[in-house]
Parts: C-alpha cells; sequence; structure tokens
C-alpha cells in the first residue's frame, strides 16, 4: 500500500514538473514574440537613422551623428526657401557645410526609402564621383537619413565649408577687373566637365563657387549636386547649352558664354547659338504650360513669343 502511494506521489511530481517547465517555455516564447513584435512596431513608427561617412572621416562618426540635433539650435544660416544650408562649427577649426532637405510629401517619403535614392544620398554619392573625374565640389563628409517603415522624413547632407571669393551670380553682377577672364574659365570649366560625359542639370548662377588662384585664373566648384548624370561618353553641343538656359543673366554676358564654350570645344558659334536657341524655345514652351496653361502653350508653340 505504501509503495503504490509513493509511486503515484512520484508520478504526479513527474506531471507537475513537466506542466511546469511547459508554462516556462510558452511564457518565454510569448515573451520573445512580443519583444519581436514590440521591435517591428517600434521600426514601423519610431524614426531609425542611416548614414555613410566619406572613410576620411571615419574618425568623425560622434561629431556626424550629433549633426541633427545640432543642426536645430545652432549654425549661421546660409541660404533658407525650401531647404537650409547651415555653416555649422563642430571642432577648433573645422567648419562644417549642413544642408537640410525639404521633409518630402507623403508619396516621396516612401519613394525615397524604396525605389529612389533621397537627394542627400544622390548629393553625396555625385560629389564622390565628381572628385573621382577630377571636378572640383566641396570635399563631401557623409549624408544622414532619418527614415522608419512609412518612409523617410529628415535628411542631411554635409561637406567641407568652402572658402571661396564669390559665386557666379555675384561674378555677374559686380563685373570685377578679372570679370572677362573668370567668366571665360568658367566656360572653360563647363566644357571640361561636359566633355568627361558629366551632365550638371542645376547650372544656375548660384551653384558654382569661385577661387582665385594667386597665378591668376581660379578654380572653380560645383554645387547642389543631386541632379548630376554621368553619361559616360562627352555630350554634344546640343546638350551641353542645354544648362545655360538656367542662367539668369543680361544676353552679352549670356553670349560672351556660349562664344567662349564654342572656342573650348571646337565648335561653330553659329552652331552652339542654333542649338542654346532650341533649348531655351523649349524651356520657354515648359514654362507657359506650367505656368500659365495649355492655352498660353498653344499661342507660344503656334505663333511664338510670349503672348
Amino acid at each position: 500500500m505504501y509503495m503504490s502511494f509513493l509511486i503515484v506521489t512520484a508520478k504526479i511530481e513527474i506531471y507537475v514538473s513537466c506542466i511546469y517547465r511547459i508554462v516556462i517555455l510558452y511564457c518565454c516564447v510569448v515573451e520573445v514574440d512580443m519583444e519581436l513584435k514590440y521591435q517591428k512596431v517600434y521600426t514601423f513608427v519610431v524614426m531609425m537613422r542611416r548614414y555613410e561617412i566619406n572613410p576620411i572621416y571615419k574618425t568623425c562618426k560622434e561629431l556626424i551623428d550629433g549633426i541633427p540635433s545640432r543642426f536645430e539650435r545652432e549654425g549661421e544660416v546660409l541660404y533658407q526657401w525650401r531647404n537650409c544650408i547651415k555653416k555649422i562649427i563642430v571642432e577648433d577649426g573645422m567648419v562644417w557645410n549642413v544642408k537640410s532637405f525639404k521633409i518630402p510629401y507623403f508619396l516621396n517619403r516612401f519613394v525615397y526609402r524604396y525605389f529612389r535614392k533621397s537627394k542627400a544620398e544622390r548629393s553625396y554619392i555625385n560629389a564622390m564621383r565628381l572628385l573621382q573625374y577630377g571636378v572640383d565640389t566641396p570635399t563631401p563628409v557623409a549624408y544622414i537619413i532619418e527614415q522608419n517603415a512609412w518612409g523617410i522624413s529628415h535628411s542631411y547632407y554635409i561637406s567641407e565649408q568652402l572658402s571661396y571669393d564669390c559665386d557666379l551670380h555675384a561674378l555677374l553682377d559686380e563685373h570685377p577687373a578679372d570679370f572677362e577672364e573668370l567668366l571665360r574659365g568658367y566656360a572653360r570649366f563647363v566644357y571640361s566637365f561636359h566633355r568627361k560625359g558629366i551632365y550638371f542639370l542645376d547650372l544656375s548662377v548660384g551653384n558654382t563657387l569661385i577661387v582665385r588662384k594667386p597665378e591668376g585664373g581660379a578654380r572653380y566648384y560645383l554645387v547642389d549636386l543631386n541632379r548630376t548624370w554621368f553619361y559616360g561618353r562627352p555630350l554634344t553641343c546640343l546638350e551641353g547649352v542645354k544648362g545655360f538656359c538656367r542662367i539668369d543673366t543680361p544676353w552679352e554676358n549670356k553670349d560672351f558664354i556660349l562664344h567662349e564654350y564654342a572656342k573650348a570645344g571646337g565648335y561653330e558659334y553659329a552652331e552652339v547659338l542654333r542649338n542654346y536657341k532650341k533649348c531655351e524655345r523649349r524651356d520657354d514652351l515648359r514654362r507657359a504650360l506650367k505656368d500659365r496653361g495649355i492655352a498660353a502653350f498653344l499661342r507660344m508653340f503656334l505663333f511664338g513669343g510670349n503672348s
């Protein structure tokens, strides 16, 4: 009788132990599952940070990590419209130029997250490629993108702050003593990267910085790089002069640039002018359609002029 009791007690103890282990195991699985679900929700809702750093700045990772928070509270504003550009002193003797891009609309946030590189990332990649091709641009430091499952929000492109004498806008407005020399150098500079197969779409007056050299002449630096294409072949004359339509300056200045571009490329000026007028006409039609609607577009297309 006593032995039977011990056997029954032992079996109950085994059963209880098994049940206990099963319960503990289930609780662990539930806990892990809940943790994974929490992480998924966290990733879906909370912004995560993605970035790439220029290898020469790999020791500055902590400084780069701190840029988004520092951008909100410090730095000298250099430009503010759709995007904001600030000059930030990150350490003694180290000054960075930080461009914060406007948060995209909802659909573009999703597109930039999954299907297309953001403007900050393209700026960084294009800057690195330009330097490989021997085309001057302020040295890239890094790009930073804040994102979650919905898409990207804030994005930053960081480069070294360049000390320069003027941009193309100031050169065309102020007409310094070396005006013709610098403008001639600018036309040759543009042809030099066109010959390398580089198409820089935003060839407007604020996107070329000029640094005078002590021996005369200047070096020219491209900025605002997210719309830069690398064709892998020299640009045609028509492709090359298209960018000059974006330069807002009196005709005599533009005519001088076109003449010098023709000389640099070995083109006949008549060919350059004809291609320029063709591109200008297309731009006028596109602006008419965008700004004034289909009626203005048809008037310009059929009868010409700006009516």
